[in-house]
């Protein structure tokens, strides 16, 4: 049952009478403890899903992904180094076949890292525009003002078209120290934002946590769903782009009516 402080009534002479209630201090406690089993017992029923949604979540941080690219410039200087640069100034088109698809594969994945090192910017741009914080804002005019995006996809150029390896590995590795120290930038804000948090506050129900985490991550998949079909825009009649685009502005309908409810609750 329910833990109470004990109650002790002295018979008197007096005729029976019901007995004296619970005492303020213990109603509490036992209401307070009731709460709190209640509390633990609808958290662990959440637990495993706030879980996995926190591992999807991890990779669309700044930190990570700025960090990561810069792994992958530190990558394309390795096999720049190891693969290409025994034909330091041969002209392209001398280049042996091996070595001419080799530089493709480099070129290739040069684009690729472009495109995604300008999703990153895009991202942070949009997030510095909700928040304003001079951190992230730091980081970003760095990053239009060197031009990281068109940096990294000439690399891509440079080793296809004109074979400059030993050009695009230092380039290669100016980036990724760029980036890095980018990353660690952010780094050091995020965890200035731990030291200097207050106190404990009130905590929500797990299950409202647990919702805006859902909404999060239903926002995330969103804008990728929305970049992808901008992206193919170009590429599509005006009624299939339509048709693709609608689903998604329901989607934005729903996770603004679920947001709403969030916050009744």
């Amino acid at each position: 049952g329910r833990l109470t402080l004990p109650t002790t009534t002295i018979p008197v002479s007096k005729p029976k009478q019901d007995p004296e209630p619970e005492s303020p201090a213990g109603e509490q406690v036992a209401q307070a403890i009731e709460e709190q089993d209640k509390l633990i017992e609808e958290f662990a029923k959440v637990v495993d899903e706030i879980e996995q949604i926190l591992l999807n979540l991890e990779g669309s941080t700044f930190v990570k992904r700025l960090k990561a690219a810069s792994r992958e410039q530190m990558s394309v200087a390795g096999d720049l180094d190891t693969d290409l640069l025994e034909s330091f100034g041969t002209d392209a088109p001398k280049l042996s076949e091996q070595r001419t698809e080799k530089a493709a594969s480099i070129a290739e994945k040069e684009m690729d890292q472009s495109d995604k090192i300008q999703i990153i910017q895009e991202d942070l741009d949009a997030f510095v525009e909700r928040v304003q914080e001079p951190s992230f804002q730091e980081v970003l005019d760095q990053m239009a003002l060197l031009g990281v995006v068109n940096g990294v996809s000439a690399i891509g150029f440079a080793v296809r078209d004109d074979n400059h390896s030993g050009q695009s590995i230092a380039a290669a590795e100016f980036w990724a120290d760029k980036l890095d120290i980018w990353a660690d930038n952010l780094a050091a804000f995020c965890e200035s934002c731990k030291s200097s948090s207050g106190g404990p506050q009130a905590s929500l129900p797990p299950a409202v946590i647990l919702e805006v985490m859902r909404i999060l991550q239903g926002e995330i998949e969103l804008r990728e769903s929305t970049r992808s079909l901008e992206q193919a825009r170009s590429a599509l009649a005006t009624d299939e782009y339509g048709s693709r685009a609608i689903p998604l502005q329901e989607k934005q309908g729903e996770l603004a009516e679920r947001t709403l409810d969030v916050v009744e609750q």
